[in-house]
C-alpha cells in the first residue's frame, strides 16, 4: 500500500445549514489507481490497509464490503495481498454487489485456509491457481474486453465470459479475523463519489449527503470526504439538489481555501482545493446571517 503525504493532502468538506440541506455529488470517470475505498461494510472493519472479518459466524459467508469505486469502462484491475494462508477469504469484480454471498461475485479469486488459491464465476469453479504464500499479490484483470486471473504477475486462468459495466471490487470473508490487504483498485475509467466520515447532523445515501438533525440554519452539519486529493491538480463536484445559498470557504493560513459560487438547482458545481479545508458557509448579499448552535 502507497504511504500517504498528509502534508500534501486534499479531503472534501461540506457544511450545511437548512434542514433539509441536500447535495449530490457526482460521478466522473478518471484514470486512477488507489487503494479501495470500501462500503456496505457487513462484519467487517477496514483499519485502512486491510478488510477484516469481526463478526458474524465463522465460516459462514455472512461478512464483506464492495468498492465505494465503480470502473465504468475499459481496461482496469482490482489487486490484494494474501496476508495469512489459514482462512477463507475471496475478492473478484462484480457488476452488481447483491450482499456477502460468493456467488455474487463475477469474477473472483478465492483463498482457502488449506493455502490453495482458486478461481471462481459466478459462484462455479473455474481453475485452481495452485498453492500460494503469505505476501503473494493476486490480481483480476479486463484487459481488451477479456478477463485475466493472476498470481504474482503470472496469468494463471482467462475467462471465457465478458464483464458487463460497471463493476465494483466485492469482497467475501468466511472465517473470523480473515483479511483482504492493500487492495487496490485501478483503471482508465474508474469513477468515486465521496466516502463520508466525520459526520454531524447528516445522513449519507448513494451519492448523496443530507443534513436531518441540528439546528435549521446553524453551522453544526456536515462531513469530510475519506478520499484525499495527495498531490497535483484534482477536484471535486456536485449538484443542487434545491436553491442554495452562496458559500465561501475560509482556512487558517496554514491551509487553502475554496469558493462556491450560486447556480440554480441541478447545475453542476466544482471547487478546486488544496490541503484540508474546513468550510463555513457565508450568506449572500442581503440574506440573514447564519446562526450559531447555541444562538
Amino acid at each position: 500500500m502507497r504511504s500517504r503525504r498528509l502534508a500534501n493532502v486534499a479531503f472534501v468538506s461540506f457544511a450545511m445549514l437548512a434542514l433539509p440541506r441536500l447535495v449530490s455529488a457526482q460521478l466522473i470517470p478518471l484514470t486512477v489507481t488507489e487503494p479501495v475505498a470500501w462500503t456496505n461494510l457487513v462484519h467487517v472493519v477496514d483499519d485502512g490497509t486491510s478488510l477484516r472479518k469481526v463478526g458474524g459466524c465463522d465460516g459462514c459467508q455472512d461478512s464483506g464490503a464492495a468498492s465505494q469505486q465503480q470502473i465504468v469502462a475499459g481496461d482496469a484491475y482490482a489487486e490484494f495481498v494474501a496476508s495469512e494462508t489459514t482462512t477463507i477469504r475471496g475478492l473478484g469484480l462484480s457488476h452488481f454487489h447483491a450482499g456477502t454471498s460468493a456467488a455474487d461475485l463475477d469474477f473472483a479469486i478465492a483463498l482457502w485456509s488449506d493455502g490453495w488459491a482458486s478461481v471462481y464465476e459466478d459462484g462455479n469453479w473455474k481453475a485452481d491457481l495452485g498453492t500460494y504464500a503469505a505476501g503473494d499479490v493476486f490480481r483480476i484483470a479486463v484487459a481488451g474486453g477479456i478477463v485475466q486471473y493472476s498470481q504474482n504477475g503470472v496469468v494463471g486462468y482467462t475467462s471465457g465470459l465478458l464483464p458487463l459495466y460497471p463493476l465494483q471490487v466485492d469482497a467475501v470473508l468466511l472465517n473470523n479475523g480473515a483479511t483482504i490487504a492493500d487492495a487496490v483498485i485501478s483503471g482508465t475509467a474508474v469513477a468515486a463519489s465521496p466516502v463520508w466520515t466525520a459526520i454531524v447532523n447528516a445522513t449519507p445515501s448513494a451519492n448523496s449527503l443530507q443534513k436531518t438533525s441540528g439546528c435549521d440554519d446553524c453551522q453544526d452539519a456536515g462531513a469530510v470526504s475519506r478520499q484525499t486529493i495527495d498531490s497535483g491538480d484534482g477536484f471535486m463536484s456536485f449538484t443542487a439538489a434545491e436553491t442554495m445559498r452562496a458559500a465561501t470557504c475560509s482556512a487558517s493560513p496554514s491551509k487553502a481555501a475554496w469558493s462556491i459560487t450560486t447556480r440554480t438547482t441541478g447545475s453542476p458545481m466544482r471547487a478546486r482545493t488544496r490541503r484540508r479545508t474546513h468550510c463555513a458557509w457565508t450568506p449572500r448579499s442581503g440574506a440573514p446571517a447564519p446562526r450559531s448552535a447555541t444562538s
